[in-house]
């Protein structure tokens, strides 16, 4: 069973979650969202709220990272691109099929240069 991330923290977990999300999502500053959520009722302190950013911010990052991909996957029309590409290595012009994006295959990168079927 994982560890709970917020057993040694009186406030409880969704106004926690709710302070960091209204931080990191508008332009706000500390000391703003302790007033919004005094308009709300919770007592907090700007310092707690910092505390609350750096402590949760990148796992709450992670898993919106997770669900946003696993719903990605799930639109049938998520895909690779493919780009056709000539490109000119020491005067000799080849002509390839570029799968996603990044440098072709042999310089590092993540895509490929295969030939263009004809």
């Amino acid at each position: 069973m994982p560890r709970d991330p917020f057993r040694y923290f009186k406030t409880s977990p969704e106004i926690i979650q709710l302070a960091v999300m209204m931080y990191v999502r508008f332009p706000l500053s500390l000391r703003n969202v302790e007033d919004l959520l005094h308009e709300r009722g919770v007592d907090v302190c700007h310092e707690s709220v910092r505390l609350w950013v750096d402590r949760f911010g990148p796992m709450f990052a992670g898993k919106i990272r997770v669900r946003r991909a696993s719903f990605m996957r799930q639109i049938p029309q998520w895909q690779w691109h493919l780009d056709e590409v000539f490109v000119k290595i020491r005067g000799k012009t080849h002509d390839g099929i570029v799968s996603g994006t990044g440098r072709l295959s042999g310089q590092g990168g993540g895509a490929s240069l295969a030939p263009c079927p004809e």
